[in-house]
């Protein structure tokens, strides 16, 4: 018999699915997620929502618990949507992350080879940027599981501690200057988003609106001068009604609009509008890894290479560094970050990697030729990887924030019958969250 919504069931929890959400099965073998569940706790849960293969259930009653479990730190746990396992301990959520690699690398890769233990640093107050709605009645905060309502929040323990006092402020400079909130519902209303940034101990604040300007913009910039030492003050132009936070159109009210953040030696401003990992203490550990399987004799290739950091940091290793990237204006920021940190050895390229990277191998007539990857989470083109494959460079290291993406990538290589999986290393860029970074290495045979 079916369940059906409100229905109770009982029963113990006896995986967890890579939402992070445990799994109960019924004596009728009828699949139920439960959140806020962990393997092996005995539970009494009630349906809320059922689909067509499985069914959505919340908890009424824990008959017992794991071990593994732990008091989340966070008092609004469970109501944001931003963390989703936070009451697993360091150990399972390592465990959980491992196993969750594991599970896209033999069920979507048809991979079956052996999955590092997840590497982690901080749990907490490891975020260096945060982006909080404003609603229409004036709560800053975070949005509410599955919803667009704001939960009024007063701190974030995923973000640096500065997050507290930028809200603080803002939530001074919204009562002092009556600015009007944004309504979704009505399309009505001024501020939407506050965007901020925080790079060796120098904060970017932006205030998303819909509009050209704020009132009172001398009361948020006293207001930030009491709680911050050194900031930026920016305003983004966002007209739009739809889910985008940022728009391109930026208006500067005080102080610098970028911050200049180190990396490996390379130094490069970044925006509120950049793409810059949020996790320093894991991106320096990845990019040590990467940096670790280049030699000094390897030309490299960087696929996807954006803004130009990855290659920037490679080119002060490799014999030569090589970034293709088919947006125009990326190529452009990657070429003054060349010139900014004077690399002799890199060359960005312009245009579409499928073409441009096979005629750049025949072209350099070289063995020892590496390939780079750190695509966005829908992964690498089919034809990316195929252009790859073909032209057999003796490496391949890819970095990706997709388990499941990276697997059908990993399967599209391996299928070549011409590269061996070196390692399959996770890394938890995304404490307490369903997350997971990982690296892998592919090695021509």
């Amino acid at each position: 018999m079916e369940v059906r919504k409100n229905d109770i069931v009982n029963g113990i929890i006896i995986d967890i699915n890579d939402d992070g959400q445990g799994v109960l099965k019924t004596k009728d073998n009828q699949v139920i997620f439960v959140p806020n569940t962990i393997t092996g706790e005995n539970v009494t849960a009630q349906i809320i929502n059922t689909k067509s293969k499985f069914a959505i259930a919340k908890v009424n009653e824990f008959i017992s618990t794991s071990e593994s479990r732990v008091t989340p730190k966070c008092k609004y746990f469970n109501q944001c949507g931003g963390c989703d396992i936070m009451h697993f301990n360091k150990q399972s959520q390592n465990k959980f992350k491992t196993q969750k690699v594991l599970n896209c690398f033999n069920k979507i890769g048809h991979i079956n080879f052996p999955v590092n233990d997840c590497i982690s640093t901080n749990d907490f107050r490891y975020r260096n940027k945060i982006a909080i709605p404003v609603s229409s009645d004036n709560k800053i905060g975070l949005y509410r599981k599955n919803t667009h309502s704001v939960l009024e929040i007063t701190d974030c323990l995923i973000t640096q501690e500065w997050n507290k006092n930028l809200i603080e402020c803002i939530n001074k400079y919204i009562s002092q200057s009556k600015i009007t909130c944004y309504n979704e519902t009505t399309k009505s209303g001024l501020l939407k988003h506050i965007v901020a940034r925080q790079i060796n101990n120098k904060i970017l604040v932006s205030l998303v609106v819909n509009g050209t300007s704020i009132p009172k913009k001398e009361v948020l910039i006293d207001l930030l001068k009491h709680y911050f030492n050194d900031f930026g003050l920016n305003i983004n132009i966002n007209t739009l009604h739809n889910n985008v936070i940022l728009s391109d159109k930026w208006k500067q009210l005080y102080g610098d609009a970028e911050l200049i953040a180190n990396e490996c030696g390379i130094k490069y401003p970044v925006s509120n509008a950049s793409f810059f990992q949020v996790n320093d203490s894991i991106k320096s550990l990845i990019y040590e890894k990467v940096l670790s399987l280049i030699d000094e004799t390897s030309t490299v290739i960087d696929a996807y290479s954006g803004a130009g950091l990855l290659s920037a940091i490679i080119s002060q290793k490799a014999k030569c560094c090589y970034g293709i990237e088919i947006i125009p204006e990326a190529t452009e920021n990657a070429n003054q970050l060349k010139k900014a940190n004077n690399l002799k050895n890199l060359h960005n390229i312009n245009g579409d990697c499928s073409i441009e990277l096979p005629k750049l191998i025949d072209s350099l007539k070289e063995k020892n030729i590496i390939v780079t990857l750190d695509p966005p989470r829908k992964g690498c083109d089919k034809k990316v990887l195929t252009a790859i494959t073909k032209s057999q460079p003796r490496k391949i290291i890819y970095i990706s924030c997709d388990p499941a993406t990276l697997a059908r990538d990993a399967e599209i290589i391996m299928a070549t019958n011409n590269y061996k999986i070196n390692f399959i290393q996770p890394y938890d860029m995304f404490p307490n969250t369903k997350h997971v970074e990982t690296l892998i290495s592919f090695e021509k045979i």
